[in-house]
């Protein structure tokens, strides 16, 4: 894969909505990495290249999105990072740049998505 992938940080902590969106995405040429609450994401972000876009769930365990955004956002080098928000019931956290509901619409993830990040298909 080209170094000029577009990468995108996950946060869900349900493996099967995981799974899917992470293969879809990465079909559609994007570079995925996962992880399965806002603790380990916070950690991830340390030692991943910058990512495009993260894609945030709001009720997960151990570390939910409403914390999640508040660590990002104190941390200088990660604050302007566009966070898109999944959720099936709940306000999208302060600072959320955009929302897509959850059952997740993939016509209107797509898009959202091609927003912020540019895919990079191998030809």
């Amino acid at each position: 894969m080209s170094a000029s992938t577009s990468s995108i940080l996950l946060v869900e902590d349900d493996p099967d909505i995981r799974d899917t969106v992470s293969e879809l995405l990465e079909l559609e040429g994007y570079q995925m990495v996962t992880s399965p609450n806002g603790q380990e994401a916070l950690e991830q972000l340390q030692r991943m290249k910058r990512p495009c876009l993260i894609l945030l769930d709001v009720m997960m365990p151990v570390m939910d999105g409403y914390a999640f955004m508040k660590g990002m956002r104190a941390d200088g080098h990660l604050a302007d990072i566009p966070v898109v928000v999944t959720s099936a019931s709940h306000k999208p956290p302060e600072g959320a740049c955009a929302y897509v509901p959850k059952p997740i619409d993939v016509d209107r993830l797509l898009a959202v998505v091609k927003t912020y990040c540019r895919a990079n298909p191998e030809e």
